[in-house]
């Protein structure tokens, strides 16, 4: 069942929205589990286990900003991977 209007419900959406970000290398996701919050998150390998990282916020404060965040977030997982 959705959390909020915009919570992905069908299978095949969900399916094509995982795998445009895997190609890309990062994920988002846009008020589909609390209304008005956005967040952009990547996974990081740390040793043996996989991490995810995520940076999360207000929609209409990250949603202009989602390139920086990006940024700064592949910048982090890549110092984290050194």
């Amino acid at each position: 069942p959705a959390v909020t209007p915009a919570t992905i419900t069908d299978r095949n959406r969900l399916a094509v929205h995982l795998e445009e970000a895997r190609r890309r290398g990062w994920y988002t996701t846009k008020s589909e589990n609390v209304a008005d919050v956005m967040a952009v998150a990547m996974t990081v390998p740390l040793g043996s286990d996989r991490y995810g990282i995520a940076v999360a916020g207000p929609l209409h404060r990250m949603e202009p900003a989602q390139e920086r965040h990006v940024q700064a977030l592949k910048a982090a997982c890549a110092r984290l991977e050194a």
